[in-house]
């Protein structure tokens, strides 16, 4: 991986790279998006997100993007950013009222694709 991190998510793609986003080193946090080919082991730097955080979620939508969710830059953020791949870019998008969360995970339930998105907001009881 080009750029060393921590608190990065990682999501596979439609196009079976899979792409590490965000995530922090001792600068901060990061804006990164990089995707590595296992076909050809190779990485690719993207484009960067619109806004730096690490302990975000990612998720591959049925539209075939990749969403980056909420994740921490100094304080929570609630904000959902996508990657759609034409062209290598991030658009952020405000949606609705995202709790901000300090952590997250996205597990996938079965063969529907469907993916469920909780987090932790230490802030609150």
């Amino acid at each position: 991986m080009p750029t060393a991190r921590t608190g990065l998510t990682a999501v596979v793609g439609p196009d079976g790279r899979i792409y590490a986003i965000g995530g922090r080193n001792a600068n901060g946090p990061l804006k990164t998006v990089e995707a590595y080919d296992p076909k050809t082991n190779t990485w690719t730097t993207l484009v960067a997100m619109p806004t730096a955080r690490y302990g975000l979620g990612g998720a591959l939508g049925q539209d075939g993007r990749i969403y980056a969710v909420g994740g921490f830059a100094g304080s929570p953020v609630n904000i959902v950013e996508v990657y759609n791949n034409q062209p290598v870019a991030m658009h952020g998008m405000q949606v609705g009222e995202i709790y901000p969360h300090t952590e997250a995970t996205i597990p996938q339930t079965g063969q529907e694709r469907k993916r469920i998105i909780k987090g932790k907001d230490s802030s609150r009881p």
